[in-house]
């Protein structure tokens, strides 16, 4: 109960249809998979609390939201596949950059700009799939909306996440298991990755606060 209300600021965990929890152990090298239950849809929402590691083998944090079926836990061999945002995260240069993949057409135009996002700190990096794209606000600011690709199906199926995160002094389980029930109709989806575990919300409105974000720069 102390870990959703602090976590969501004013919900609690009776408010959610469901909750459940899993451990990030993503492998050096690989990409860890995580599923979007039914599909991400507006007003849905990830995000990110993390310590940037300073490596000098892995520069690069990555986040995916891809079309499709999850290939399963882990990937580490490329297979092409449609993604409607890809985020970049260079910790040498701390350009962000925001980009759009599909197999019929390539990569689109990278947009890149300077982020808060540094190696060795903490960072906080929150999207939101708003009315006419995705809304990315990092460290508590917003970034940048990225508007979605033609042609895209779907806002995202599952989310990929690779690079060297760390949570310093993380002391939560999940040995609580799972609550709710899963099979009730889409409602608002939050999943967030912090702690060292994926925590993923289903809830009648999980994004009052990042709507109010999207509506301070005319995204209604």
């Amino acid at each position: 109960m102390k870990l959703l209300v602090a976590f969501i600021g004013f919900l609690t965990l009776a408010d959610a249809i469901y909750f459940s929890c899993s451990k990030w152990d993503c492998p050096a090298n690989s990409m860890q998979n995580l599923h979007w239950w039914g599909g991400m849809i507006v007003g849905d929402a990830f995000r990110i609390r993390a310590y940037a590691q300073d490596d000098i083998t892995r520069k690069y944090i990555t986040i995916n939201f891809y079309e499709g079926q999850s290939p399963g836990l882990y990937t580490t061999n490329y297979v092409p596949r449609n993604i409607p945002l890809s985020v970049l995260i260079n910790l040498e240069t701390q350009i962000t950059s925001l980009n759009s993949f599909t197999v019929s057409g390539g990569w689109s135009n990278e947009e890149g700009k300077k982020s808060s996002i540094k190696k060795g700190r903490d960072f906080e990096i929150y999207i939101l799939a708003g009315e006419r794209g995705y809304v990315i606000s990092i460290n508590g600011k917003f970034f940048a909306t990225y508007k979605y690709p033609k042609g895209s199906k779907t806002y995202g199926t599952f989310i990929g996440v690779r690079g060297p995160l760390q949570f310093p002094g993380a002391t939560k389980s999940c040995n609580f298991g799972n609550v709710g029930d899963l099979g009730k109709p889409h409602e608002k989806q939050l999943m967030t990755l912090e702690d060292g575990l994926i925590y993923y919300f289903k809830l009648p409105t999980t994004a009052y606060a990042s709507a109010t974000l999207e509506k301070k720069h005319g995204h209604e």
